[in-house]
């Protein structure tokens, strides 16, 4: 059994950290962060699936860490869905800028 450390739930890695200063193309920073970010919350539902079928399955799993998974792949979704809203609204509030 592995031990879990709080540092691993104080931050879980939910949010891709940027690249540091020449490693991105012009214009492409914030496009690689979306992207990476989208793939790191479907690794997340990704592995709290595999935690859950392992439950179900009887294998001998440690239910706090089906738990734990879960919560994660759900406040990742959540977040992204809060980066989707913000940036709908953001794009809204240009088109209604009169040029």
């Amino acid at each position: 059994m592995n031990p879990i450390s709080i540092e691993k739930i104080i931050a879980p890695d939910l949010i891709p950290q940027p690249p540091a200063a020449g490693q991105e193309k012009a214009g492409a920073g914030f496009a690689s962060l979306l992207s990476e970010a989208i793939d790191r919350v479907g690794q997340l539902q990704g592995e709290s699936d595999q935690q859950l079928r392992a439950l179900l399955a009887g294998d001998p799993v440690d239910l706090h860490r089906v738990l734990l998974a879960g919560q994660k792949a759900g406040l990742a979704s959540g977040l992204m869905m809060s980066v989707r809203n913000k940036l709908v609204d953001a794009y809204q509030e240009v088109m209604r800028m009169q040029v």
